[in-house]
């Protein structure tokens, strides 16, 4: 869970000189955090950031109202907020109009990901033609698209989906070796770490679905007008990461490897999927 915080803050402590500052906003519920993790998340962080000798001054923001948040942004009380990718398509007018840069956050050295749709091998599932099916996930966009999947696809107008959120992709992964009457949605690379743990899981499971490479962990914005440092250290991020020159061993349980910066048209595909089946949300 800690993995959005702490690349956050990677990304942040490369913004900023002596004399800077910035405040993150969270919604931390929004995002499934709690404010204890935050702070914690917040201090690792920070212990390596002092080994670097870039003097950042760092404020962490916890909101429980989205509206607040939103407010905060547009009136420069923080300058960066890290998020859901269903907050930004909720907001996406408002935070493109304010923002500077995009960001998104890998744990891998792909910008992207793609979802892979799964089921029991002893299950009587047919993605063509269904009753009754319950979809574990763990992300509100893994959700989204398994709705366009099984909307496209249902046959029998009477069928129902019942989604179930589950607190970790591992678990969400179980779901499909243990139970028939499941489907679920994890991350391709998820999928994979599973047949590296468990020599059985290809065995007892089928994929039944991929998606398109068009998704993202978590989604991160900087506020316009915070700094004209901000053009050059972005450009070097990427750099710097990939060639080890920043510590990530205090991450290496999350396996973070990447900030992306992104440009709007990288997230025309999704914004469309997300228009057609996001009300599965609501």
């Amino acid at each position: 869970m800690f993995k959005k915080i702490f690349l956050s803050l990677l990304l942040l402590s490369f913004c900023l000189n002596a004399k800077d500052k910035i405040a993150l906003g969270l919604l931390y519920g929004d995002i499934h955090f709690s404010e204890k993790e935050v702070k914690l998340g917040a201090k690792l962080w920070l212990k390596n950031i002092e080994k670097l000798n870039l003097g950042v001054e760092l404020e962490v923001f916890f909101y429980e109202n989205k509206e607040d948040v939103l407010k905060d942004y547009k009136d420069k009380k923080i300058t960066n907020i890290i998020t859901t990718g269903t907050f930004f398509f909720k907001n996406k007018e408002f935070l493109e109009k304010y923002s500077k840069y995009k960001w998104v956050l890998s744990r891998d050295k792909l910008k992207f990901i793609e979802y892979y749709m799964i089921k029991n091998k002893e299950s009587d599932f047919d993605i063509k033609g269904f009753k009754n099916i319950k979809v574990s996930y763990k992300n509100d966009l893994e959700k989204v698209w398994a709705h366009s999947v099984l909307r496209k696809e249902i046959e029998n107008k009477k069928s129902k989906i019942n989604y179930i959120q589950k607190e970790t992709e591992k678990i969400v992964a179980l779901d499909a070796f243990f139970h028939k009457d499941k489907v679920v949605v994890i991350p391709k690379e998820i999928y994979e770490l599973m047949l590296q743990y468990n020599s059985q899981f290809k065995n007892k499971t089928e994929i039944v679905a991929k998606s398109p490479k068009i998704f993202f962990r978590a989604i991160g914005f900087t506020r316009d007008g915070v700094g004209e440092t901000l053009d050059k250290i972005y450009k070097d991020i990427n750099d710097k990461i990939n060639n080890n020159k920043v510590d990530l061993s205090v991450l290496s349980y999350v396996q973070i490897q990447n900030v992306f910066l992104i440009e709007n048209n990288e997230l025309e595909e999704l914004g469309v999927l997300y228009k057609n089946y996001g009300e599965v949300l609501k």
